[in-house]
């Protein structure tokens, strides 16, 4: 047989709703095909990047590490200035320094048992506390407890930065997080040129005190930090309810790479998903007790993420995602 066209004829499903008396339900709404899967995958990078805690975060960083820079441009003359002639504080710098990375375990441990609000604050306050010394008047070996509060000042300062990034925001886009800030705080690291010429200029202990004041006034944001951690942390809580709506709309699936991309539709900056038409699938036992009747709208920009969370964290459905996206992204199955 010759093969055949489209027919134009109503289709069973669209005769469904017609009833005895001749009349007809209201028509389905019209489905409109998703946004490309590199749309999606931009408007999640933009959202990670807006995110108000991660800009907190980078500016905290920023801030940081602009006086640290300087501590370590100036930090030979200072010292020389203070009666190091032979240079054996300036060597001892360096040893401490370097055997700081030794502490790393622990200050892993003070942000997993006390949490990144109260280890960032104890990384600001070490590193205020060395400039601190540093302004004084006390003699050299006065000098080397600042000397030593530096190096573990700044090991924490790097660690939560890293910490801060997978912790509150995931893996999946941490080279991302993690770059783009590094990228900005070495931009803003080049004020230290000026300050270290000033400094050897005499201006010293003036800018000493400023650095210090400027880590103290980062306190604030550590205490906020610590607050919004009293009331978990976003990613993993929206990952969590994101999840419970995936599985009770996507019947007899259980994916978590998928339910965490959900996420950044359900709670961006605590803010909730776009509200549209909600359609339940599945039974009542497959709704789970937390879930109630809660689930997720089906939107075209939901279908785009779904599958751009299979594409980048399931490598067994990259090969079936990839024979989908040939094809028209309206036919592709909810994943």
């Amino acid at each position: 047989a010759l093969p055949q066209g489209p027919s134009f004829e109503k289709t069973a499903a669209a005769k469904e709703g017609e009833g005895e008396g001749g009349g007809t339900s209201p028509p389905e709404a019209t489905e409109v095909n998703p946004p490309p899967l590199w749309e999606a995958r931009l408007r999640r990078y933009r959202a990670l990047l807006l995110r108000m805690e991660y800009i907190a975060l980078v500016s905290w960083f920023c801030v940081c590490i602009v006086p640290l820079q300087y501590y370590i441009g100036s930090i030979g003359f200072q010292l020389e200035a203070k009666g190091d002639a032979d240079g054996f504080y300036t060597n001892l710098f360096s040893v401490l320094y370097a055997s700081s990375a030794a502490l790393s375990p622990f200050a892993g441990y003070l942000a997993d048992k006390f949490g990144l609000g109260v280890t960032q604050a104890m990384a600001s306050s070490l590193c205020a506390t060395s400039f601190f010394i540093l302004a004084s008047d006390a003699d050299l070996n006065g000098q080397a407890a600042g000397l030593a509060a530096y190096g573990t000042g700044r090991l924490l300062v790097f660690g939560m930065y890293f910490s801060h990034v997978g912790k509150r925001f995931g893996y999946a886009n941490y080279g991302l997080l993690a770059g783009v800030g590094l990228l900005i705080s070495a931009v803003v690291s080049l004020a230290q040129q000026p300050l270290i010429a000033a400094a050897a200029d005499g201006m010293a202990r003036m800018l000493n005190l400023v650095c210090g004041g400027v880590l103290v006034g980062t306190l604030p944001y550590c205490l906020w930090l610590g607050l919004r951690e009293r009331r978990g942390c976003p990613a993993c809580e929206t990952q969590a309810s994101a999840k419970e709506k995936y599985e009770v709309q996507v019947k007899g699936k259980d994916n978590k790479a998928e339910a965490g991309v959900v996420a950044l539709l359900v709670e961006m900056d605590d803010e909730e998903a776009p509200e549209g038409p909600t359609k339940e699938k599945g039974s009542a036992e497959e709704i789970s007790a937390n879930s109630e009747s809660e689930v997720v709208s089906e939107t075209p920009t939901l279908r785009a993420e779904l599958q751009l969370a299979a594409i980048d964290n399931e490598e067994d459905i990259w090969e079936e995602n990839k024979a989908v996206d040939n094809k028209d992204i309206s036919e592709a199955p909810v994943k």
